[in-house]
């Protein structure tokens, strides 16, 4: 989930958000995990989100997150978690925050 519309609901207000939807099919709790650290920085190298603003875990708590999909409770996979993962490989983590693998020739907006 990066600028929040990864989770396809009108809005909190008209309907519950994303809990909602899995509640009124008979779910008692909705738990949401994300298989990625925060997506909080832009990526340079071909993801479409330019400027920071339109980043979700940029502008937003966890929590303020988890209620706006309306979720019970919402978790991501942490940075070094993701790192374990990779078994060491030096992809480029950039967009978590980890810092790019090369310097940027213009600072991206909201850098």
């Amino acid at each position: 989930m990066a600028a929040g519309a990864t989770v396809n609901r009108p809005s909190p207000e008209a309907d519950g958000g994303y809990g909602a939807l899995h509640s009124g099919a008979g779910a008692r709790e909705v738990h949401m995990r994300i298989a990625s650290p925060p997506y909080t920085h832009p990526c340079h190298y071909g993801i479409d989100t330019s400027r920071a603003t339109e980043l979700a875990a940029r502008n937003m708590t966890v929590e303020a997150i988890r209620a706006m999909v309306g979720a019970d409770s919402l978790a991501y996979l942490s940075l070094e978690g993701l790192k374990a993962a990779l078994g060491g490989h030096p992809w480029c983590l950039a967009c978590f925050g980890a810092g790019y693998p090369v310097a940027l020739a213009e600072p991206a907006d909201g850098e």
